[in-house]
């Protein structure tokens, strides 16, 4: 999704990560990664509780995570250390003013994310029915 950050900001919007970590952690991670966005904590989960996202080891230390996982590391992504609940799931969702949620996406397991183009998709139609409005 970093790669998509001037894109949905060109639309109108912001991305926002929230973590499980504590502060410190956030602190770290926004630094390694050069994130340019908003980055809030949440160690008691109750944001992710909320919203309905899942909690799962399987979702953590799966088969399904290990080709991913190898990728990564390929890639040159280690994993640091852990910070916050590692089994909890995260999500991608899209609110507008008026608390209408016009996309949400619920990740299953650790390498699950939806594609970034999805999401610029969705903001362009918004924006798009704002513009006729």
């Amino acid at each position: 999704m970093r790669d998509k950050v001037d894109e949905i900001h060109s639309l109108g919007a912001e991305m926002v990560i929230i973590g499980n970590g504590n502060a410190q952690f956030a602190t770290s991670f926004k630094k390694k990664l050069n994130l340019t966005v908003p980055l809030y904590v949440d160690p008691s989960l109750a944001s992710y509780n909320a919203a309905g996202l899942k909690r799962t080891k399987l979702g953590t230390l799966g088969p399904r995570n290990f080709l991913p996982a190898l990728k990564a590391l390929f890639t040159g992504n280690f994993q640091g250390k852990t910070q916050g609940d590692p089994y909890q799931q995260g999500g991608v969702f899209i609110v507008f003013p008026g608390d209408r949620l016009a996309y949400s996406y619920i990740c299953k397991r650790s390498s699950d994310r939806p594609p970034g183009k999805k999401i610029v998709e969705r903001l362009r139609a918004e924006q798009q029915k704002a513009d006729k409005h």
